[in-house]
C-alpha cells in the first residue's frame, strides 16, 4: 500500500505495531490535507459501522471484515441511530442503487 522513500515497499524489519507503514501513513495523510490524528484503525472503524448500517448483518461483516468472532466484530460495529443510511450511500456513491442482500 505504501513504498518507501526509494518507491521500494517497505521491508519487514520485525518492527511491532505497525511501524513499517506509519512514516507512508503519515505522509498521505499530510499531503492530503487530512487530520493528523487519523489512523488506518479510525478508517477500519468507519468502515464497519457504515457496513453494519447497510446491510445489518453481523455476520457479513465478520465474513467481510476477516473477523475471527463476533464478539472482535462487535468492538468495531458500533450500532448507529437508523436514519444515516442515505447519507452513507450518497457518500460512497451508491444512491440509486438497490441494497443487495446474500
Amino acid at each position: 500500500m505504501f513504498l518507501s522513500r526509494s518507491g521500494r515497499p517497505y521491508a519487514d524489519t520485525e518492527r511491532q505495531w505497525g511501524g513499517q507503514i506509519k512514516v507512508g501513513w503519515r505522509g498521505a495523510v499530510r499531503r492530503a490535507e487530512l487530520n493528523p490524528n487519523l489512523t488506518p484503525h479510525c478508517l477500519r472503524h468507519t468502515w464497519a459501522t457504515w457496513h453494519y448500517a447497510l446491510k445489518c448483518d453481523l455476520l457479513r461483516l465478520k465474513q467481510d471484515g476477516g473477523w475471527g468472532s463476533v464478539a472482535l466484530v462487535d468492538r468495531y460495529a458500533h450500532l448507529m441511530p437508523a436514519g444515516h443510511e442515505a447519507a452513507i450511500r450518497e457518500f460512497l456513491g451508491l444512491e440509486g442503487k438497490l441494497r443487495v442482500v446474500a
